[in-house]
């Protein structure tokens, strides 16, 4: 066995609480003991640390305290068994990525260096769920993830795993303390995930945290499913997957089998170059796609031989990975299956699955990576934190922006203040965005020829189907009368905090974007809180970036329609309506019905930017006046 480094450095975060006794603690204890034993057999050094969260987190040995195997080993045996039922988890992230794990320090101008792949296992132990904010649980948990640490967990006992499945690359169920006993073989199977295969010879190795992924995406529908559930459920799981994804930029490949009795509608990692590349094979996904049959050995081979190859577009310099998505049990050769998965991990591909109604989670475990399927009760559930969260923690490249990918950020768009910044380089100057004013122009237009704009939309799903309908009419109706053919607008919608539905890149036509506003599904909307700060962060961080299709030649223009009041967060939305104006974005702000309009009105770049209606009816009825100002 030989590990992608010569160092690996392990933290166990440990949480007991107030249920557990000294006998439980000891198979605490015996578990890591084990885990010591494991990874000191391997070749290179390994050095170990032990944090205890409770309120606070408090590190119990460090990675430099004990030098040898035998002192690590005594160290955990002289753990003191700590009852409490608080457990700051969001501390012990802080403790471990600051503390432990602190970056060094670097000379002026010289790069901080990469973080590198597979040195650094945090391994989480814990009988009770954490009470903190989950926002600042996952901002935590994500940080450490981004600094080059891998998370696993081990919840014991607990009814609700979505906290560690947000959170950890990988996540564990055990119904007690006795069944840490056998959890040390996943341990195993974790490092065998982390390894690089010497026998599959450099060209195939996994390069996990790589900024470049070659994705393959391997789906079987069954025929229960239905034309609903397909575009309601399963094209928006893959669209929030990939979200994310740098396409463009070309970090990010995808290629698609969708299989029955063997591989059909093969597209391989050449043929999509773009988001619009993307969104074409994703609409074009409907009920021809079900099968009752099932090869998934069959679909699998074919992702071997047929993608990651050179003439099938894989790189020498891409992390692989396959995400397998089913919703019925292998009704062929399921040794073929299993043998194929193999093969593939052996190359060091690494393979996600995803099972929901009648796929087999025992089987869909054996052919994933770490031996751990995520699984869904039904379709609905698809889009949800829990199922979507663990599969973008297990591929880098589809976590958060440059961050996740570790790219630079864009540094081409100067701010319209700054006179002396260079312009991006092009065959003529842009046009430098327009400054915030404290009166808006009569039109978008009438300050620049073209504008990328960002519906930023809250919708209280307690709210009627015939509230939702009166929505999307009002905003096809904005969309419709706007120049999309001729590239002078462009169109992003934002829903909630995060979820990008599309990118300002991703729809290129009027009776695209039309078409698209006619079919959104209304289980995307489902906050019941308003988080205005966060959707500004989004917008401004995440979507008016180059890469998602903003323009620097372009006004930046973000419409929040809301029918709840944001939560009182008053600085945070002053903070990001400072950003908004020092980058010149327009805002304006729609509410619907709301009893208080000060934060609406206070995040607004003017008061001409403000529109207030009592209800949907009067959106659609009265909503001139707002077409008019922002008519491009």
């Amino acid at each position: 066995m030989c590990l992608a480094t010569k160092e690996i450095d392990v933290v166990f975060l440990i949480h007991t609480s107030t249920k557990i006794n000294k006998v439980s603690f000891k198979h605490y204890q015996d578990f890591m003991k084990g885990v010591v034993e494991e990874i000191s057999a391997l070749p290179g050094k390994a050095r170990f640390a032990t944090i205890h969260y409770r309120k606070n987190a408090k590190i119990e040995f460090n990675l430099n305290k004990f030098k040898t195997k035998e002192a690590v080993l005594a160290g955990i045996d002289g753990l003191k068994l700590a009852k409490t039922k608080m457990g700051s988890l969001l501390k012990g992230f802080d403790v471990i990525r600051t503390k432990v794990f602190g970056d060094k320090k670097v000379k002026k101008g010289k790069k901080k260096p990469e973080p590198q792949p597979g040195t650094k296992l945090v391994i989480l132990l814990t009988d009770a769920k954490s009470d903190e904010d989950e926002t600042k649980i996952n901002a935590a948990a994500r940080s450490l993830r981004q600094s080059g640490a891998q998370i696993y967990a081990f919840g014991i006992g607990l009814e609700d795993m979505s906290q560690l499945q947000s959170t950890a690359t990988n996540a564990f169920s055990l119904k007690s303390y006795a069944e840490l006993g056998t959890a040390k073989n996943e341990i195993a199977k974790i490092l065998e995930s982390l390894q690089l295969k010497e026998e599959a010879g450099d060209d195939n190795k996994q390069r996990a945290d790589s900024r470049k992924a070659d994705i393959a995406i391997a789906y079987h529908l069954s025929t229960k499913i239905g034309p609903n559930d397909i575009a309601n459920y399963f094209i928006p799981l893959l669209r929030r997957l990939l979200e994310r994804a740098r396409i463009e930029a070309g970090d990010v490949r995808i290629a698609f089998i969708n299989y029955a009795k063997r591989g059909r509608n093969l597209i391989d990692f050449n043929k999509i170059k773009s988001s619009a590349d993307l969104n074409k094979e994703l609409i074009a996904i409907d009920i021809k796609d079900r099968a009752k049959a099932s090869n998934g050995g069959a679909a699998l081979k074919e992702i071997r031989t047929k993608f990651f190859t050179k003439k099938g577009g894989d790189r020498d310099d891409a992390a692989n990975s396959v995400f397998l998505f089913t919703d019925a049990k292998n009704s062929d050769d399921t040794e073929e299956f299993f043998s194929e998965a193999e093969t593939l991990k052996r190359t060091g591909v690494k393979i996600i699955t995803l099972g929901v109604e009648g796929a087999d989670a025992t089987e869909l475990s054996r052919v994933a990576s770490e031996r751990s399927a995520v699984f869904s009760k039904s379709y609905a559930q698809l889009t949800s934190a829990d199922v979507i969260d663990p599969i973008r923690n297990a591929i880098g490249a589809l976590q958060e922006g440059p961050s996740a990918t570790g790219a630079p950020p864009r540094a081409t768009t100067a701010p319209p203040r700054a006179t002396t910044a260079a312009p991006r380089a092009t065959t003529a100057a842009p046009k430098p965005k327009p400054a915030a004013t404290t009166s808006a122009p009569a039109t978008v237009l009438q300050a620049q020829d073209q504008a990328d704009i960002i519906f930023g939309i809250h919708f209280n799903p307690e709210k009627s189907d015939d509230d939702f309908q009166l929505l999307i009419s009002f905003l096809r109706s904005l969309a419709v009368s706007s120049d999309v053919d001729g590239g002078k607008v462009r169109f992003a919608l934002l829903v909630d905090r995060d979820y990008i539905a599309f990118k300002l890149n991703e729809l290129t036509s009027n009776e695209q974007l039309d078409d698209y506003l006619a079919a959104v599904p209304r289980v995307v909307y489902r906050a019941r809180k308003f988080d205005l700060a966060s959707l500004l962060k989004s917008a401004r961080e995440r979507v008016f970036k180059e890469d998602f299709g903003d323009r620097s030649d372009s006004a930046n223009i973000l419409i929040i329609l809301t029918d709840t009041n944001p939560d009182q967060q008053t600085q945070r939305i002053q903070d990001e309506k400072d950003k908004f104006e020092e980058a010149g974005i327009q805002v304006y702000s729609v509410g619907i019905g709301l009893d208080d309009k000060k934060e609406m009105e206070n995040v607004a770049s003017s008061t001409k930017n403000v529109f207030a209606f009592a209800d949907y009816q009067e959106l659609n009825r009265m909503g001139t006046t707002l077409k008019r100002q922002i008519k491009a």
